[in-house]
């Protein structure tokens, strides 16, 4: 991931991650689930990080649901509701 002063941008999120089938047969049944969770959360991390950025559209990825928007600014006075 690289993080700029708008926030996070694709990077094509490819990873290379080298597992054997011998994996299961010389760990415990967990080794796999572990590996099997932290890639699923760094996915799901990267997503949201595309997903929810303010990024402009590029090659590797469109624009983030964010760019574009304009923050409201705050109600003098309001009542916070």
């Amino acid at each position: 991931m690289i993080t700029t002063s708008s926030g996070p941008r694709c990077e094509g999120g490819r990873k290379i991650v080298p597992l054997t089938g011998e994996l299961p047969y010389m760990s415990t049944p967990d080794a796999l689930v572990v590996i099997e969770t932290i890639l699923r959360e760094a996915g799901a991390r990267q997503l949201d990080l595309a997903v929810f950025s303010d990024a402009a559209p590029s090659t590797l990825c469109p624009a983030g649901l964010l760019h574009g928007l304009s923050p409201l600014p705050a109600a003098a006075g309001g009542d916070g509701r």
